[in-house]
């Protein structure tokens, strides 16, 4: 019997039975917001500050880096192009080629995508 494959099958239970982040907890300095994370468009990383461009035309700006919130919603719809932006994947409208590459958002937002990323973008692209 071949163990790899019932290795394989476990592991594809086991990532299955992954509870899926579907709220994320933004606390600014007078509220703490319940956000559904298909709601979120974008992260726009500014400083120390992190501010979120939601589905419904928001914002809301936490203090907290974008890389936390990279580590929180990464494989999770989310992917970072760049070292300003996460993007939720489900809201691109199109990628423009040339100039190395700009995403086009739902919200008419562009968002330039660094080299390196470029590969991973047309990957997922490929894969969809």
């Amino acid at each position: 019997y071949n163990h790899s494959f019932r290795f394989e099958a476990i592991l594809s239970n086991f990532s299955n039975s992954l509870p899926e982040l579907k709220k994320i907890v933004l606390k600014t300095a007078d509220k703490i917001y319940l956000i559904n994370t298909k709601d979120i468009i974008r992260c726009e990383s500014e400083n120390n500050y992190t501010i979120f461009h939601l589905a419904n035309k928001n914002k809301v700006m936490v203090s907290k880096t974008i890389k936390t919130y990279e580590e929180m919603l990464s494989g999770k719809d989310f992917m970072r192009f760049n070292q300003s932006h996460l993007v939720n994947l489900n809201y691109i409208e199109h990628f423009d080629k040339p100039e190395g590459g700009i995403l086009v958002l739902s919200d008419n937002s562009t968002i330039p995508v660094s080299h390196n990323k470029k590969t991973v973008l047309l990957k997922y692209f490929s894969s969809l």
